[in-house]
C-alpha cells in the first residue's frame, strides 16, 4: 500500500516477517511486498527515501489491530493502539514491528539496525479519552484512520470513534476503485482430468486505477443496479386506541350496564394495543394456522 510520497506502509510484510502465515502463492514473499509497494523499478532507492514507515499489525489474544510506525526522522518506534489498556505495544506489537523493518531492510540489502531504546525511543499514541474505540469490531477502522493522519503528519487527536462511519466509507470507495483483472493462460492438462484450467492472477498492489482492458467494481455493481427491479416492499403496522372508546368519558350513557360493557371493551382493546407493542409478545398460533 502507498500513501504520501514521504510514507511507505505494508500490511502484509509484518505477519510473513512474524511467521503468523506461510510463504507462498497465497501470501507472496518480502520481496514480492517489497516490489510492488513502490511506484519504480527500483525498490531499494526509492523505499529508502521514505523517512516514515507504518504497518498495520494484528496480534495478541484477543486479536487485536495496531498500526506500527517507524520514524527515522525523530529515531522513534511508535504504536497506535485504539484500546491502549491491553498493552499491545510491549506484549506483541513491538516485536513484530521490528522484524518487519528487518525483513525490509535484508530485503533492500542494508544492514539490520540496531533497535535498541538507548536509541530509539518508544512511544504509544491513542485516541482521546472519551473519543476512544467502545466496540470489539473497529480497530481496523481506527487503524485506518490513524495511517492516514500519519500519512499527513497529523494529529491523532482527530482519530475518533464518531469517525468510524466516514472511514468506513472511504474504504469503501477505494475498494470500488480497484480493477477486475482475469488473465487466461494457456491451458493446462493432466491424465486424469483433460479439461482446461484457467488460472486467474490477481493484480498488482500498485493497480489503483482500472488499466486498458479492465473493468472497475464500481462499473460492474452500477450495471448490476440498472437491471434490477427498483420494486421494494415496505411492511409496517399503526396501532392506535380506538377513539370510539374515549366516547364513553364525555358522552352520557344510557344505563349503567351499558357504560359497564363500554368500559370492558376498552379495556380489552387496550390490552390488545398493548400485546401488539411489546416486541417480545408472540401471539398464540391459531388451529387454521397450524393447518
Amino acid at each position: 500500500m502507498k500513501t504520501e510520497i514521504s510514507v511507505y506502509s505494508n500490511s502484509w510484510i509484518p505477519p510473513i516477517a512474524s511467521s503468523q502465515v506461510n510463504l507462498g502463492v497465497a501470501y507472496g514473499t518480502i520481496h514480492d511486498h517489497v516490489h510492488a509497494s513502490a511506484y519504480t523499478d527500483t525498490p531499494s532507492d526509492e523505499l529508502l527515501a521514505r523517512p516514515r514507515w507504518a504497518f498495520p499489525l494484528c496480534g495478541g489474544n484477543p486479536q487485536h489491530w495496531v498500526l506500527g510506525m517507524i520514524d527515522f526522522t525523530r529515531n522513534e518506534i511508535a504504536v497506535f493502539d485504539s484500546i491502549p489498556e491491553l498493552n499491545s505495544m510491549n506484549e506483541w506489537a513491538e516485536k513484530i514491528l521490528i522484524k518487519a523493518a528487518n525483513a525490509v531492510m535484508a530485503c533492500l540489502g542494508k544492514p539490520i539496525l540496531e533497535w535498541s531504546p538507548v536509541y530509539w525511543k518508544r512511544k504509544v499514541y491513542s485516541p482521546l479519552e472519551y473519543h476512544g474505540q467502545i466496540d470489539g469490531w473497529s480497530c481496523g477502522l481506527f487503524v485506518m484512520m490513524a495511517m492516514d493522519v500519519f500519512a499527513k503528519n497529523g494529529s491523532y487527536d482527530s482519530v475518533t470513534d464518531d469517525k468510524k462511519d466516514a472511514m468506513k466509507n472511504k474504504a469503501l470507495e477505494m475498494l470500488m476503485t480497484l480493477p477486475v483483472t482475469r488473465v487466461t493462460k494457456k491451458a493446462t492438462y493432466s491424465s486424469d482430468d483433460d479439461r482446461p484450467v484457467e488460472i486467474v492472477n490477481k493484480p498488482k498492489a500498485r493497480c489503483l486505477r482500472p488499466q486498458k482492458g479492465q473493468t472497475p467494481i464500481s462499473h460492474i455493481l452500477d450495471a448490476r443496479k440498472s437491471h434490477q427491479s427498483e420494486t421494494k416492499v415496505h411492511s409496517e403496522g399503526v396501532v392506535t386506541i380506538d377513539p370510539k372508546f374515549a366516547l364513553h368519558r364525555v358522552i352520557e350513557e344510557e344505563s349503567a350496564s351499558k357504560s359497564k360493557l363500554s368500559i370492558s371493551r376498552e379495556y380489552s382493546h387496550r390490552l390488545a394495543v398493548t400485546q401488539k407493542l411489546d416486541i417480545d409478545f408472540k401471539n398464540p398460533t391459531k388451529a387454521r394456522e397450524e393447518r
